[in-house]
């Protein structure tokens, strides 16, 4: 359910946006059209960036449980076991559709209204029912903040049944630590700017966890108490997760030779903008809420370490960005 209700409402935030172009291209103010105009235009593309995110979590996702399934099935056509025993392994996946793509949609139809002005209100205008129809989304199939600990739980749960290598990795994290950040080598393929990001993201995710399961230990059970950091937690795996799966995407496209390879690569490193301020945001808010004093700023130190974002000039790929939906007068990416 979690992830259909994600992948459902990827159609709600594309209907939104074609919408909110349409109405930009006919309406004008001030002698020009509204889509000209430089805010609307990074509106524009920040709806389409959120579009493009989600729609690639929901074919990941997806995509891997078609795989679990295949993989273990005994015959050509599985059992209900089999395919129950696939979501139970990807449910946090799973939850991280049904958060990421439901706020994108709540994003995407806020501003469709925004750019309508007081149009945006009047029944007459379809933004208006999706504006108002969007915000079930958040709240059935789990509220948002009952899955934002879900996603925390599965992580934590996973490492202490030892289903999941979590401490070996924070250990090697720490380790790192107290040498120099080596510099990322991306074997030369396209967007490895972005493939470094969400390297560092994982480095950070990793430190986070690695510092707050010390302070909870040996009672890490504990932890399942408190809620803002599980909450902080989720986001940044769901950032790395949404982060990730946008640059495989566009690389996979860039690899084909999609005749659009440059829309893909300006929609991944805007991505990588908006996400990487999110993951070093609650880092530092969790580092922020539980650490004080020395503990406090030497934790904050490793995070600044770890958050060497490369440069992305969002201003010029956002207009251009923008520019491709503007032309195509919808969204301007195929689902492939």
């Amino acid at each position: 359910g979690r992830l259909k209700l994600g992948a459902g409402v990827v159609g709600g935030a594309k209907d939104a946006l074609k919408e909110s172009i349409n109405y930009g291209i006919t309406r004008k103010q001030f002698g020009a059209r509204l889509v000209d105009f430089p805010l609307i235009r990074q509106k524009i593309a920040k709806m389409v960036t959120g579009i493009y995110s989600s729609e690639s979590i929901a074919f990941r996702t997806t995509g891997d449980i078609d795989h679990r399934i295949a993989l273990k099935s005994t015959d050509s056509s599985p059992s209900i076991q089999e395919k129950m025993d696939a979501l139970e392994e990807f449910a946090g996946e799973c939850a991280m559709n049904k958060i990421y793509d439901s706020e994108w949609l709540d994003f995407v139809v806020d501003e469709a209204v925004q750019i309508h002005g007081g149009y945006g209100f009047i029944e007459e205008y379809p933004v208006a029912r999706g504006y108002r129809d969007a915000r079930i989304s958040r709240i059935y199939e789990g509220t948002n903040e009952i899955n934002r600990l879900n996603i925390s739980g599965y992580l934590f749960g996973r490492a202490m049944k030892g289903r999941l290598a979590l401490i070996p990795e924070v250990q090697k994290i720490q380790e790192a630590v107290l040498n120099p950040i080596e510099p990322y080598d991306g074997g030369g393929k396209p967007l490895s700017d972005v493939a470094e990001a969400v390297f560092n993201s994982k480095r950070i995710l990793l430190f986070v966890s690695g510092v707050l399961s010390q302070k909870f230990m040996p009672e890490l059970d504990k932890l399942t108490q408190e809620q803002e950091a599980l909450s902080w937690m989720a986001d940044i795996i769901t950032q790395i997760y949404a982060l990730e799966s946008t640059y495989l995407r566009a690389l996979k496209r860039i690899q084909s030779g999609d005749s659009n390879a440059s829309q893909h690569e300006d929609v991944a490193r805007y991505q990588m903008a908006l996400s990487t301020a999110i993951i070093e945001d609650c880092a530092k808010s969790l580092i922020d809420g539980y650490f004080e004093d020395d503990s406090r700023r030497t934790n904050l130190s490793i995070l600044k370490k770890f958050s060497k974002w490369p440069h992305v000039n969002t201003v010029e790929i956002g207009r251009r960005i923008a520019q491709a939906a503007i032309d195509r007068e919808d969204y301007p990416f195929a689902i492939i």
